[in-house]
Formats: C-alpha cells, sequence, structure tokens
C-alpha cells in the first residue's frame, strides 16, 4: 500500500487508497475531521480553574503568576476547604506559562461570558497544530502515503480531545503547536539551509517553553534529529540555539521562584533526580500504553495502583509486539530510530507529574509516525520475515483498532467529557449542601478523594451559590472508614487504606508525618495519632470547636454515589462508613490513654 512501486494488480485496491494518503489535500482533510471530532467541546462550558482564571483577571492579578510564601494563601485555603487540612504548608504549584495566559486574557476580556468562542480559538489551534504536524511528517517519513497516514492517526487521537474541551489546560495544546513548529523549523534550517527558519526555530521554541512546560518535549526530538537525519558534520553546533534557550529558560524558572513545592505528584527533576529517576521508572510505561491508546493514562494509574499484575502484563505484552514490529524497521530505516528515540525521550520529562492523556501530544508524535511505518511494513512485507509477520499482523490490526476505530468513537466524548465531570460535581454540591444551614461548619466526613470537595465546592461558587466559609473534609479516597468518639468533641478516624495511599492524594503532601504532628485551623484541630512504615498518616484524632451534636456543625458522608446526612457515633462508640454500604455500627471499647493523651507533641502549623 505504502510502497513507491506499482503494484500488481491484486492490490489495487491498496495503490488507490496509497494516492489517495499521498494526496496534497489529506492535511486539510485531517484539520476537517479533528475539528469536526472535536466539536462537542463548544458546548462544554467552564470548568472549575476557569472560573478562577476569569476572576484572577477581573480583579487585576498578575496576568504571569506570582510566586512567593504560599503560606498564608494556603492557611486561608485550607481554613475554607479549598484545600485539604493534610496539605503541606508550603504546599505551592505555580507554573510559568505566559503566553498561555495571554490567550486567556484576551478570552476573558473581549467575550467574558462566551466559553463557545473560548474553545473555538482552542479548535483553532488544535488546527493549526495538525497542519503543521502534517509538514513535519511529510519531510521526515519516506514517503507521502506513509506521512498521510501518520497525519489522519494524529488528527484522530482521543487523547488530544481533553486540551481541547478544557480551557485551563490549554496550555498544553499550545505548548504542542509551538514545538512542532519549532521542530519544522529546525527541519527547514538543516536540510535546506534556510537562515531565516534557523532564526526562527529557538525563538518558536521558547514560545513553546512560554506556553507550557510541556513544551520541553519538542527538545528530544531535536536531539534525534541531529542523532538520525542530519548528516551535517556540524550537526551537534546547531543545537546549540536549542540549548541556550532551554538554559535560560530553566534559569530564569528556578530563580523567580516558579514550579512546585510540598507535592509527591509534581517533582522537579532539577532539584530532586533521585526521585524523579524513580518515578520515571513507575510512570513511563503509563504514560506509554497512553501513547498507544492501549489504556487511558489516568486508568493506567489507577490499574497499577489497583492490579499492578494486570498492568505489567499489558506492559509487557505492548512491549513485545512493538519489539518485533520497530526492531527490524529501526535497523533499516533511519526515519524509525528519529521518532522512536523522539517519543521514548519526550515522555521523560512528563514523568516529573502524574500521568494523563493530556500530557501526550509529544510522545503521540512519534507514536503515530511509528505506526503509519509499522503499517507500511506490514503491507509490503518490508523488513518482516519468518515469525515476526503473523505478531506483526496481529500487533497492527491491534493498534489500528484502537487508533482508527475506537479512538475517534470516544474522541467527541473526550473532548466534552470535563463537561459532564462539572455537572456531577454540581449534583456532589447539590447533594453536600442541601440540608446546610448558613453559619454552619461542613464537616465532610469521606469522600472519593482529597481533591472532591474543593473541586465541588470551586464548581459550585463558580454558578453564583454561596458556599460554607468553613469546610472541613476529613477522609478523602476509597475503602472504608471507622471513626471512634472520644469525647463530646473528639472524633478518631482511621481509614482502611490509610489517609494518602492514593495516587492523586499525593498531590498534596509529599513528605510523611511524624505521630503527634498538629494541623490547627478555625475550630478545628488534627493530630495524627498513627503512621505506617513510609511515615504517612493512617489514624488521625480530630478535635471540634464545639460538641459533634452542636448546630454549628453540619455533617455529611459519602455513600459511593452521593452525600448524605451523618450522625456522630455516641461517646465511646464506634462506627465503619462503606461507601456502597450502609453505615455499620461497631461498639467497642476505646483505649483512652492512648488516644485521649490530649497535648499536640508537634505542630506543623
Amino acid at each position: 500500500m505504502l510502497n513507491d512501486a506499482i503494484p500488481p494488480r491484486r492490490v489495487r485496491l491498496l495503490w488507490k487508497i496509497r494516492r489517495a494518503l499521498a494526496s496534497r489535500r489529506v492535511p486539510w482533510f485531517a484539520v476537517a475531521v479533528g475539528v469536526l471530532l472535536c466539536l462537542p467541546a463548544i458546548g462544554s462550558g467552564f470548568q472549575p480553574e476557569d472560573r478562577e482564571h476569569q476572576a484572577a483577571i477581573a480583579i487585576g492579578a498578575a496576568p504571569f503568576g506570582t510566586p512567593g510564601n504560599p503560606a498564608w494563601g494556603n492557611y486561608l485555603a485550607k481554613d475554607a476547604g479549598l484545600l485539604p487540612w493534610i496539605a503541606s504548608l508550603d504546599w505551592q504549584l505555580t507554573f510559568s506559562r505566559p503566553l498561555s495566559v495571554v490567550t486567556h486574557w484576551v478570552d476573558y476580556k473581549l467575550w467574558p461570558e462566551s466559553s463557545a468562542l473560548m474553545h473555538a480559538q482552542s479548535l483553532l489551534w488544535y488546527a493549526l497544530l495538525i497542519y503543521l504536524g502534517a509538514l513535519l511528517f511529510r519531510r521526515t517519513l519516506p514517503s507521502a502515503a506513509v506521512a498521510g497516514l501518520a497525519t489522519l492517526l494524529y488528527a484522530v487521537e482521543d487523547a488530544h480531545g481533553i486540551s481541547v474541551g478544557w480551557l485551563a489546560g490549554r496550555n498544553t495544546l499550545l505548548a504542542a503547536t509551538f514545538g512542532v513548529g519549532a521542530i519544522l523549523l529546525h527541519d527547514i534550517w538543516r536540510r535546506e539551509g534556510s537562515k531565516l527558519a534557523g532564526w526562527l526555530s529557538p525563538f518558536v521554541l521558547w514560545m513553546a517553553l512560554a506556553a507550557g512546560e510541556s513544551g520541553v518535549g519538542a527538545f528530544a526530538y531535536l536531539g534525534a534529529h541531529a542523532l538520525f537525519l542530519d548528516s551535517n558534520r556540524q550537526r551537534w553546533r546547531a543545537l546549540l540555539p536549542a540549548a541556550l534557550v532551554f538554559i535560560v529558560w530553566a534559569l530564569a524558572y528556578h530563580d523567580l521562584g516558579f514550579g512546585s513545592r510540598g507535592s509527591g505528584v509534581y517533582v522537579s527533576p532539577l532539584e530532586d533526580p533521585s526521585s524523579f529517576g524513580a518515578l520515571v521508572l513507575n510512570r513511563m510505561p503509563v504514560l506509554l500504553l497512553g501513547a498507544v491508546g492501549v489504556l487511558p493514562s489516568t486508568v493506567g494509574v489507577l490499574v497499577l495502583d489497583g492490579s499492578p499484575a494486570v498492568f505489567f502484563a499489558l506492559v509487557a505484552a505492548a512491549l513485545f509486539g512493538a519489539t518485533v514490529c520497530l526492531a527490524p524497521l529501526c535497523r533499516r530505516h533511519r526515519e524509525a530510530k528519529f521518532w522512536l528515540v523522539g517519543a521514548g525521550l519526550s515522555a521523560v520529562p512528563l514523568c516529573a507529574t502524574l500521568p494523563g492523556d493530556r500530557l501526550l501530544y509529544f510522545p503521540g508524535l512519534g507514536v503515530v509516525a511509528l505506526l503509519a511505518l509499522v503499517v507500511r511494513a506490514v503491507v509490503t512485507r518490508d523488513s518482516l520475515v519468518g515469525w515476526t509477520r503473523p505478531i506483526a499482523w496481529t500487533a497492527t490490526c491491534g493498534a489500528l483498532l484502537l487508533n482508527v476505530v475506537v479512538g475517534p468513537l470516544i474522541m467527541p466524548l473526550r473532548s466534552r467529557g470535563l463537561r459532564d465531570q462539572t455537572d456531577a460535581l454540581a449534583a456532589l454540591a447539590k447533594s453536600a449542601l442541601r440540608e446546610h444551614q448558613p453559619g454552619q461548619h461542613l464537616i465532610i466526613v469521606n469522600a472519593p478523594s482529597l481533591l472532591t470537595s474543593g473541586a465541588m465546592l470551586s464548581v459550585h461558587a463558580g454558578t453564583g451559590h454561596p458556599i460554607p466559609k468553613h469546610n472541613r473534609l476529613l477522609h478523602g479516597g476509597p475503602g472504608a472508614v471507622q471513626l471512634t468518639r472520644l469525647d463530646d468533641r473528639t472524633l478518631l478516624v482511621r481509614p482502611e487504606r490509610g489517609f494518602m495511599r492514593t495516587p492523586f492524594n499525593n498531590l498534596y503532601r509529599r513528605e510523611g508525618l511524624s505521630i503527634g504532628t498538629g494541623f490547627q485551623l478555625t475550630r478545628f484541630q488534627a493530630v495524627v495519632t498513627d503512621v505506617d512504615d513510609d511515615d504517612m498518616p493512617t489514624e488521625v484524632r480530630f478535635r471540634f470547636g464545639w460538641p459533634l451534636e452542636s448546630t454549628h456543625l453540619s455533617w455529611i458522608a459519602w455513600s459511593g454515589h452521593e452525600f448524605a446526612p451523618f450522625t456522630p457515633p455516641a461517646v465511646g462508640e464506634s462506627v465503619i462508613i462503606h461507601p456502597y454500604r450502609d453505615s455499620v455500627p461497631l461498639p467497642r471499647p476505646v483505649d483512652e490513654p492512648a488516644h485521649q493523651a490530649g497535648l499536640v507533641l508537634g505542630a506543623e502549623e
């Protein structure tokens, strides 16, 4: 199908497909298909982060981020319940994305209440990304037909629908657009000697970094280009402008205080290389499975956490199939080496945060190019001999099924998926506040995760509804939660899986805690009374400013479907809350000396 030689009559259909894929209209067709599949994003509305951006711009907040000492802001956010009580006091996520901020500023100044026009801007950026990708594929793949197939595969990659439909996630889309543009200009400069392209490439590369940190993925392809596509003796010297851009950006980023602190999800490769190296081994397989389309990255994190044997079986199968298909190609075609190394290296910096499909623009770029090359090899029997053919056929058919059939079917859903998530959070907030009275402190005994309460309250506030001034989420995470009433104001909480043993909860804390560490908020105190082998809390004593039956407190618990009113147990009794079941009373004697040694031994706040 993808061979330049005229095929025999028995493959006339494949020859026609080859001609169609080689047409110069394919990039425009791919743009049209990609935008059409993401069109439901127009109706996805505002998300919690979008309302926060809008409010910040409305009050004249600094448009490019304000790193600094976050302690006081964190305390206020925790006191309001927008951050969980267990978050580190120095917790900070401050990212430098000025170019992305400018696009949001345009949105909120010109059409502040039209989310449809804001999403239309994202669709235009996605159209530009597909077109630039098409130009790059044509220059770096062995035939126009292979490039056409890669372009179509990239356009219908369902993972792209997430950031197209999420306004606050536009930074990854912009970083990919400018990153691909920089790679394209670098290739034009090196192959054609265009001085204009040589000057523009570093500038566009800086724009990729100014759009979002994920723009560093472009450097992986520039390095792979020097290794496999650039035959000039000065090819390594040609990378100096890109290296200078990266060094200046990295130094400024660090010296100005941008980045993450106190989070177990975001880890800086420069500040903590050993921890980052361990995360690469853990997160890289999740990202690559997501890029190939075997398993969405977010789902992969959950599978790895809950069923590691199943996850590693999928990784082994995918790795074996990829090796059989790609090893012969890499021995014979330098283009395959370029795309393989570029895809692999571009995934490494993404391991600095929790895997998500919205990050897969750069790894996915190489994956679709490699898949197009494999399809060509399978159809023309190029480089595949003997026992490798049936395996290659099976792996290729499976990959095409996922990327050509399943991907386009779910891409419209993923492009508006955050709207469904926002609607679900709004429904949760409505159930949580159903019986809440003004002036009460909202006490949420348990929730699906630590992210839940802050997100649902942000959504509720973003739609113009008032929220309680003080909100307390005691535990967020799956599994049963045991509560023991120690006295009229004190509750001992022991979750089945501990307080931090879920992938998403680690967003708020990286370091462990010692027994006796305390957290103090308005009329609320939390003291760690037991920890696991990693010093993560497994039991916490909560003390309130009023008796637990006081009308100042409004109690709710997560049932597995919604929040429902909750009545604390009597003094000296225990109760187990198990999501998807009714609460099961478990009276048991309370070891008062162990649990009521009431002084805080060490306080974080």
